[in-house]
């Protein structure tokens, strides 16, 4: 189990998508591909991108992903490969912590 130190501030979280969700939405009605989209996680100075081949699926994958935070059953997430996310319940607050990724991991080596 990880243990957060108290003494650490929160970062600023923040999710953007390359074209808007307006637009991304309008794909997934009209069934029509893009040819470039992506999505970004910002956790203060840290970002994982990740490149939206399929948004049907990726929204699929986000979805289940929230649902699992939401019963509490996710605590680690990885996008984009390497970019690796630890999750922390602490009451009714869930922490997310930016971690090492895969490839510096010697847990992954």
């Amino acid at each position: 189990m990880m243990l957060l130190a108290r003494a650490e501030p929160a970062e600023a979280f923040a999710v953007t998508t390359v074209p808007a969700p307006a637009e991304l939405g309008r794909t997934l009605e009209t069934q029509t591909r893009l040819s470039r989209a992506t999505i970004q996680l910002r956790f203060g100075r840290e970002v994982a991108a990740l490149t939206i081949r399929d948004v049907w699926s990726a929204c699929c994958e986000l979805l289940l992903a929230a649902q699992l935070v939401r019963e509490r059953k996710l605590d680690r997430f990885i996008l984009d490969v390497e970019q690796v996310f630890d999750i922390v319940y602490d009451g009714e607050l869930m922490l997310c912590a930016f971690s090492v990724s895969l490839g510096q991991d010697p847990r992954f080596l």
